[in-house]
């Protein structure tokens, strides 16, 4: 495994749960917290991967469920979210985050 990625991996789901956090009272979607982490990604330079996905409830069970502004469900104080990240840079193998947290324990 890539420790540099894996490193980063672990930094962007500590960041993405405070923005959770941070946010929860502005009823945030699957969608925006997806367009959070992938902005993140392409700031620290790494490649975008249309594989990125976050889920809530109900969502996490669907495995060919991918967020758009539509149909995107809001992330409620509690109840399970699931941040499925692929990670990568160019010359050096990829990684493949799946944290699933409840909302409550944060």
């Amino acid at each position: 495994m890539n420790n540099k990625l894996e490193k980063y991996g672990d930094e962007l789901i500590n960041e993405t749960l405070a923005f959770i956090k941070e946010n929860i009272n502005w009823k945030i979607t699957e969608h925006d917290l997806l367009q959070f982490i992938n902005g993140k990604i392409q700031m620290n330079n790494f490649d975008l991967n249309i594989k990125n996905n976050v889920s809530f409830e109900e969502n996490t069970k669907d495995k060919n469920y991918v967020p758009n502004p539509e149909n995107s469900k809001i992330i409620r104080k509690k109840g399970k979210i699931k941040l499925e990240l692929y990670l990568s840079e160019k010359e050096t193998k990829s990684v493949h985050i799946i944290k699933e947290i409840m909302i409550e324990n944060l």
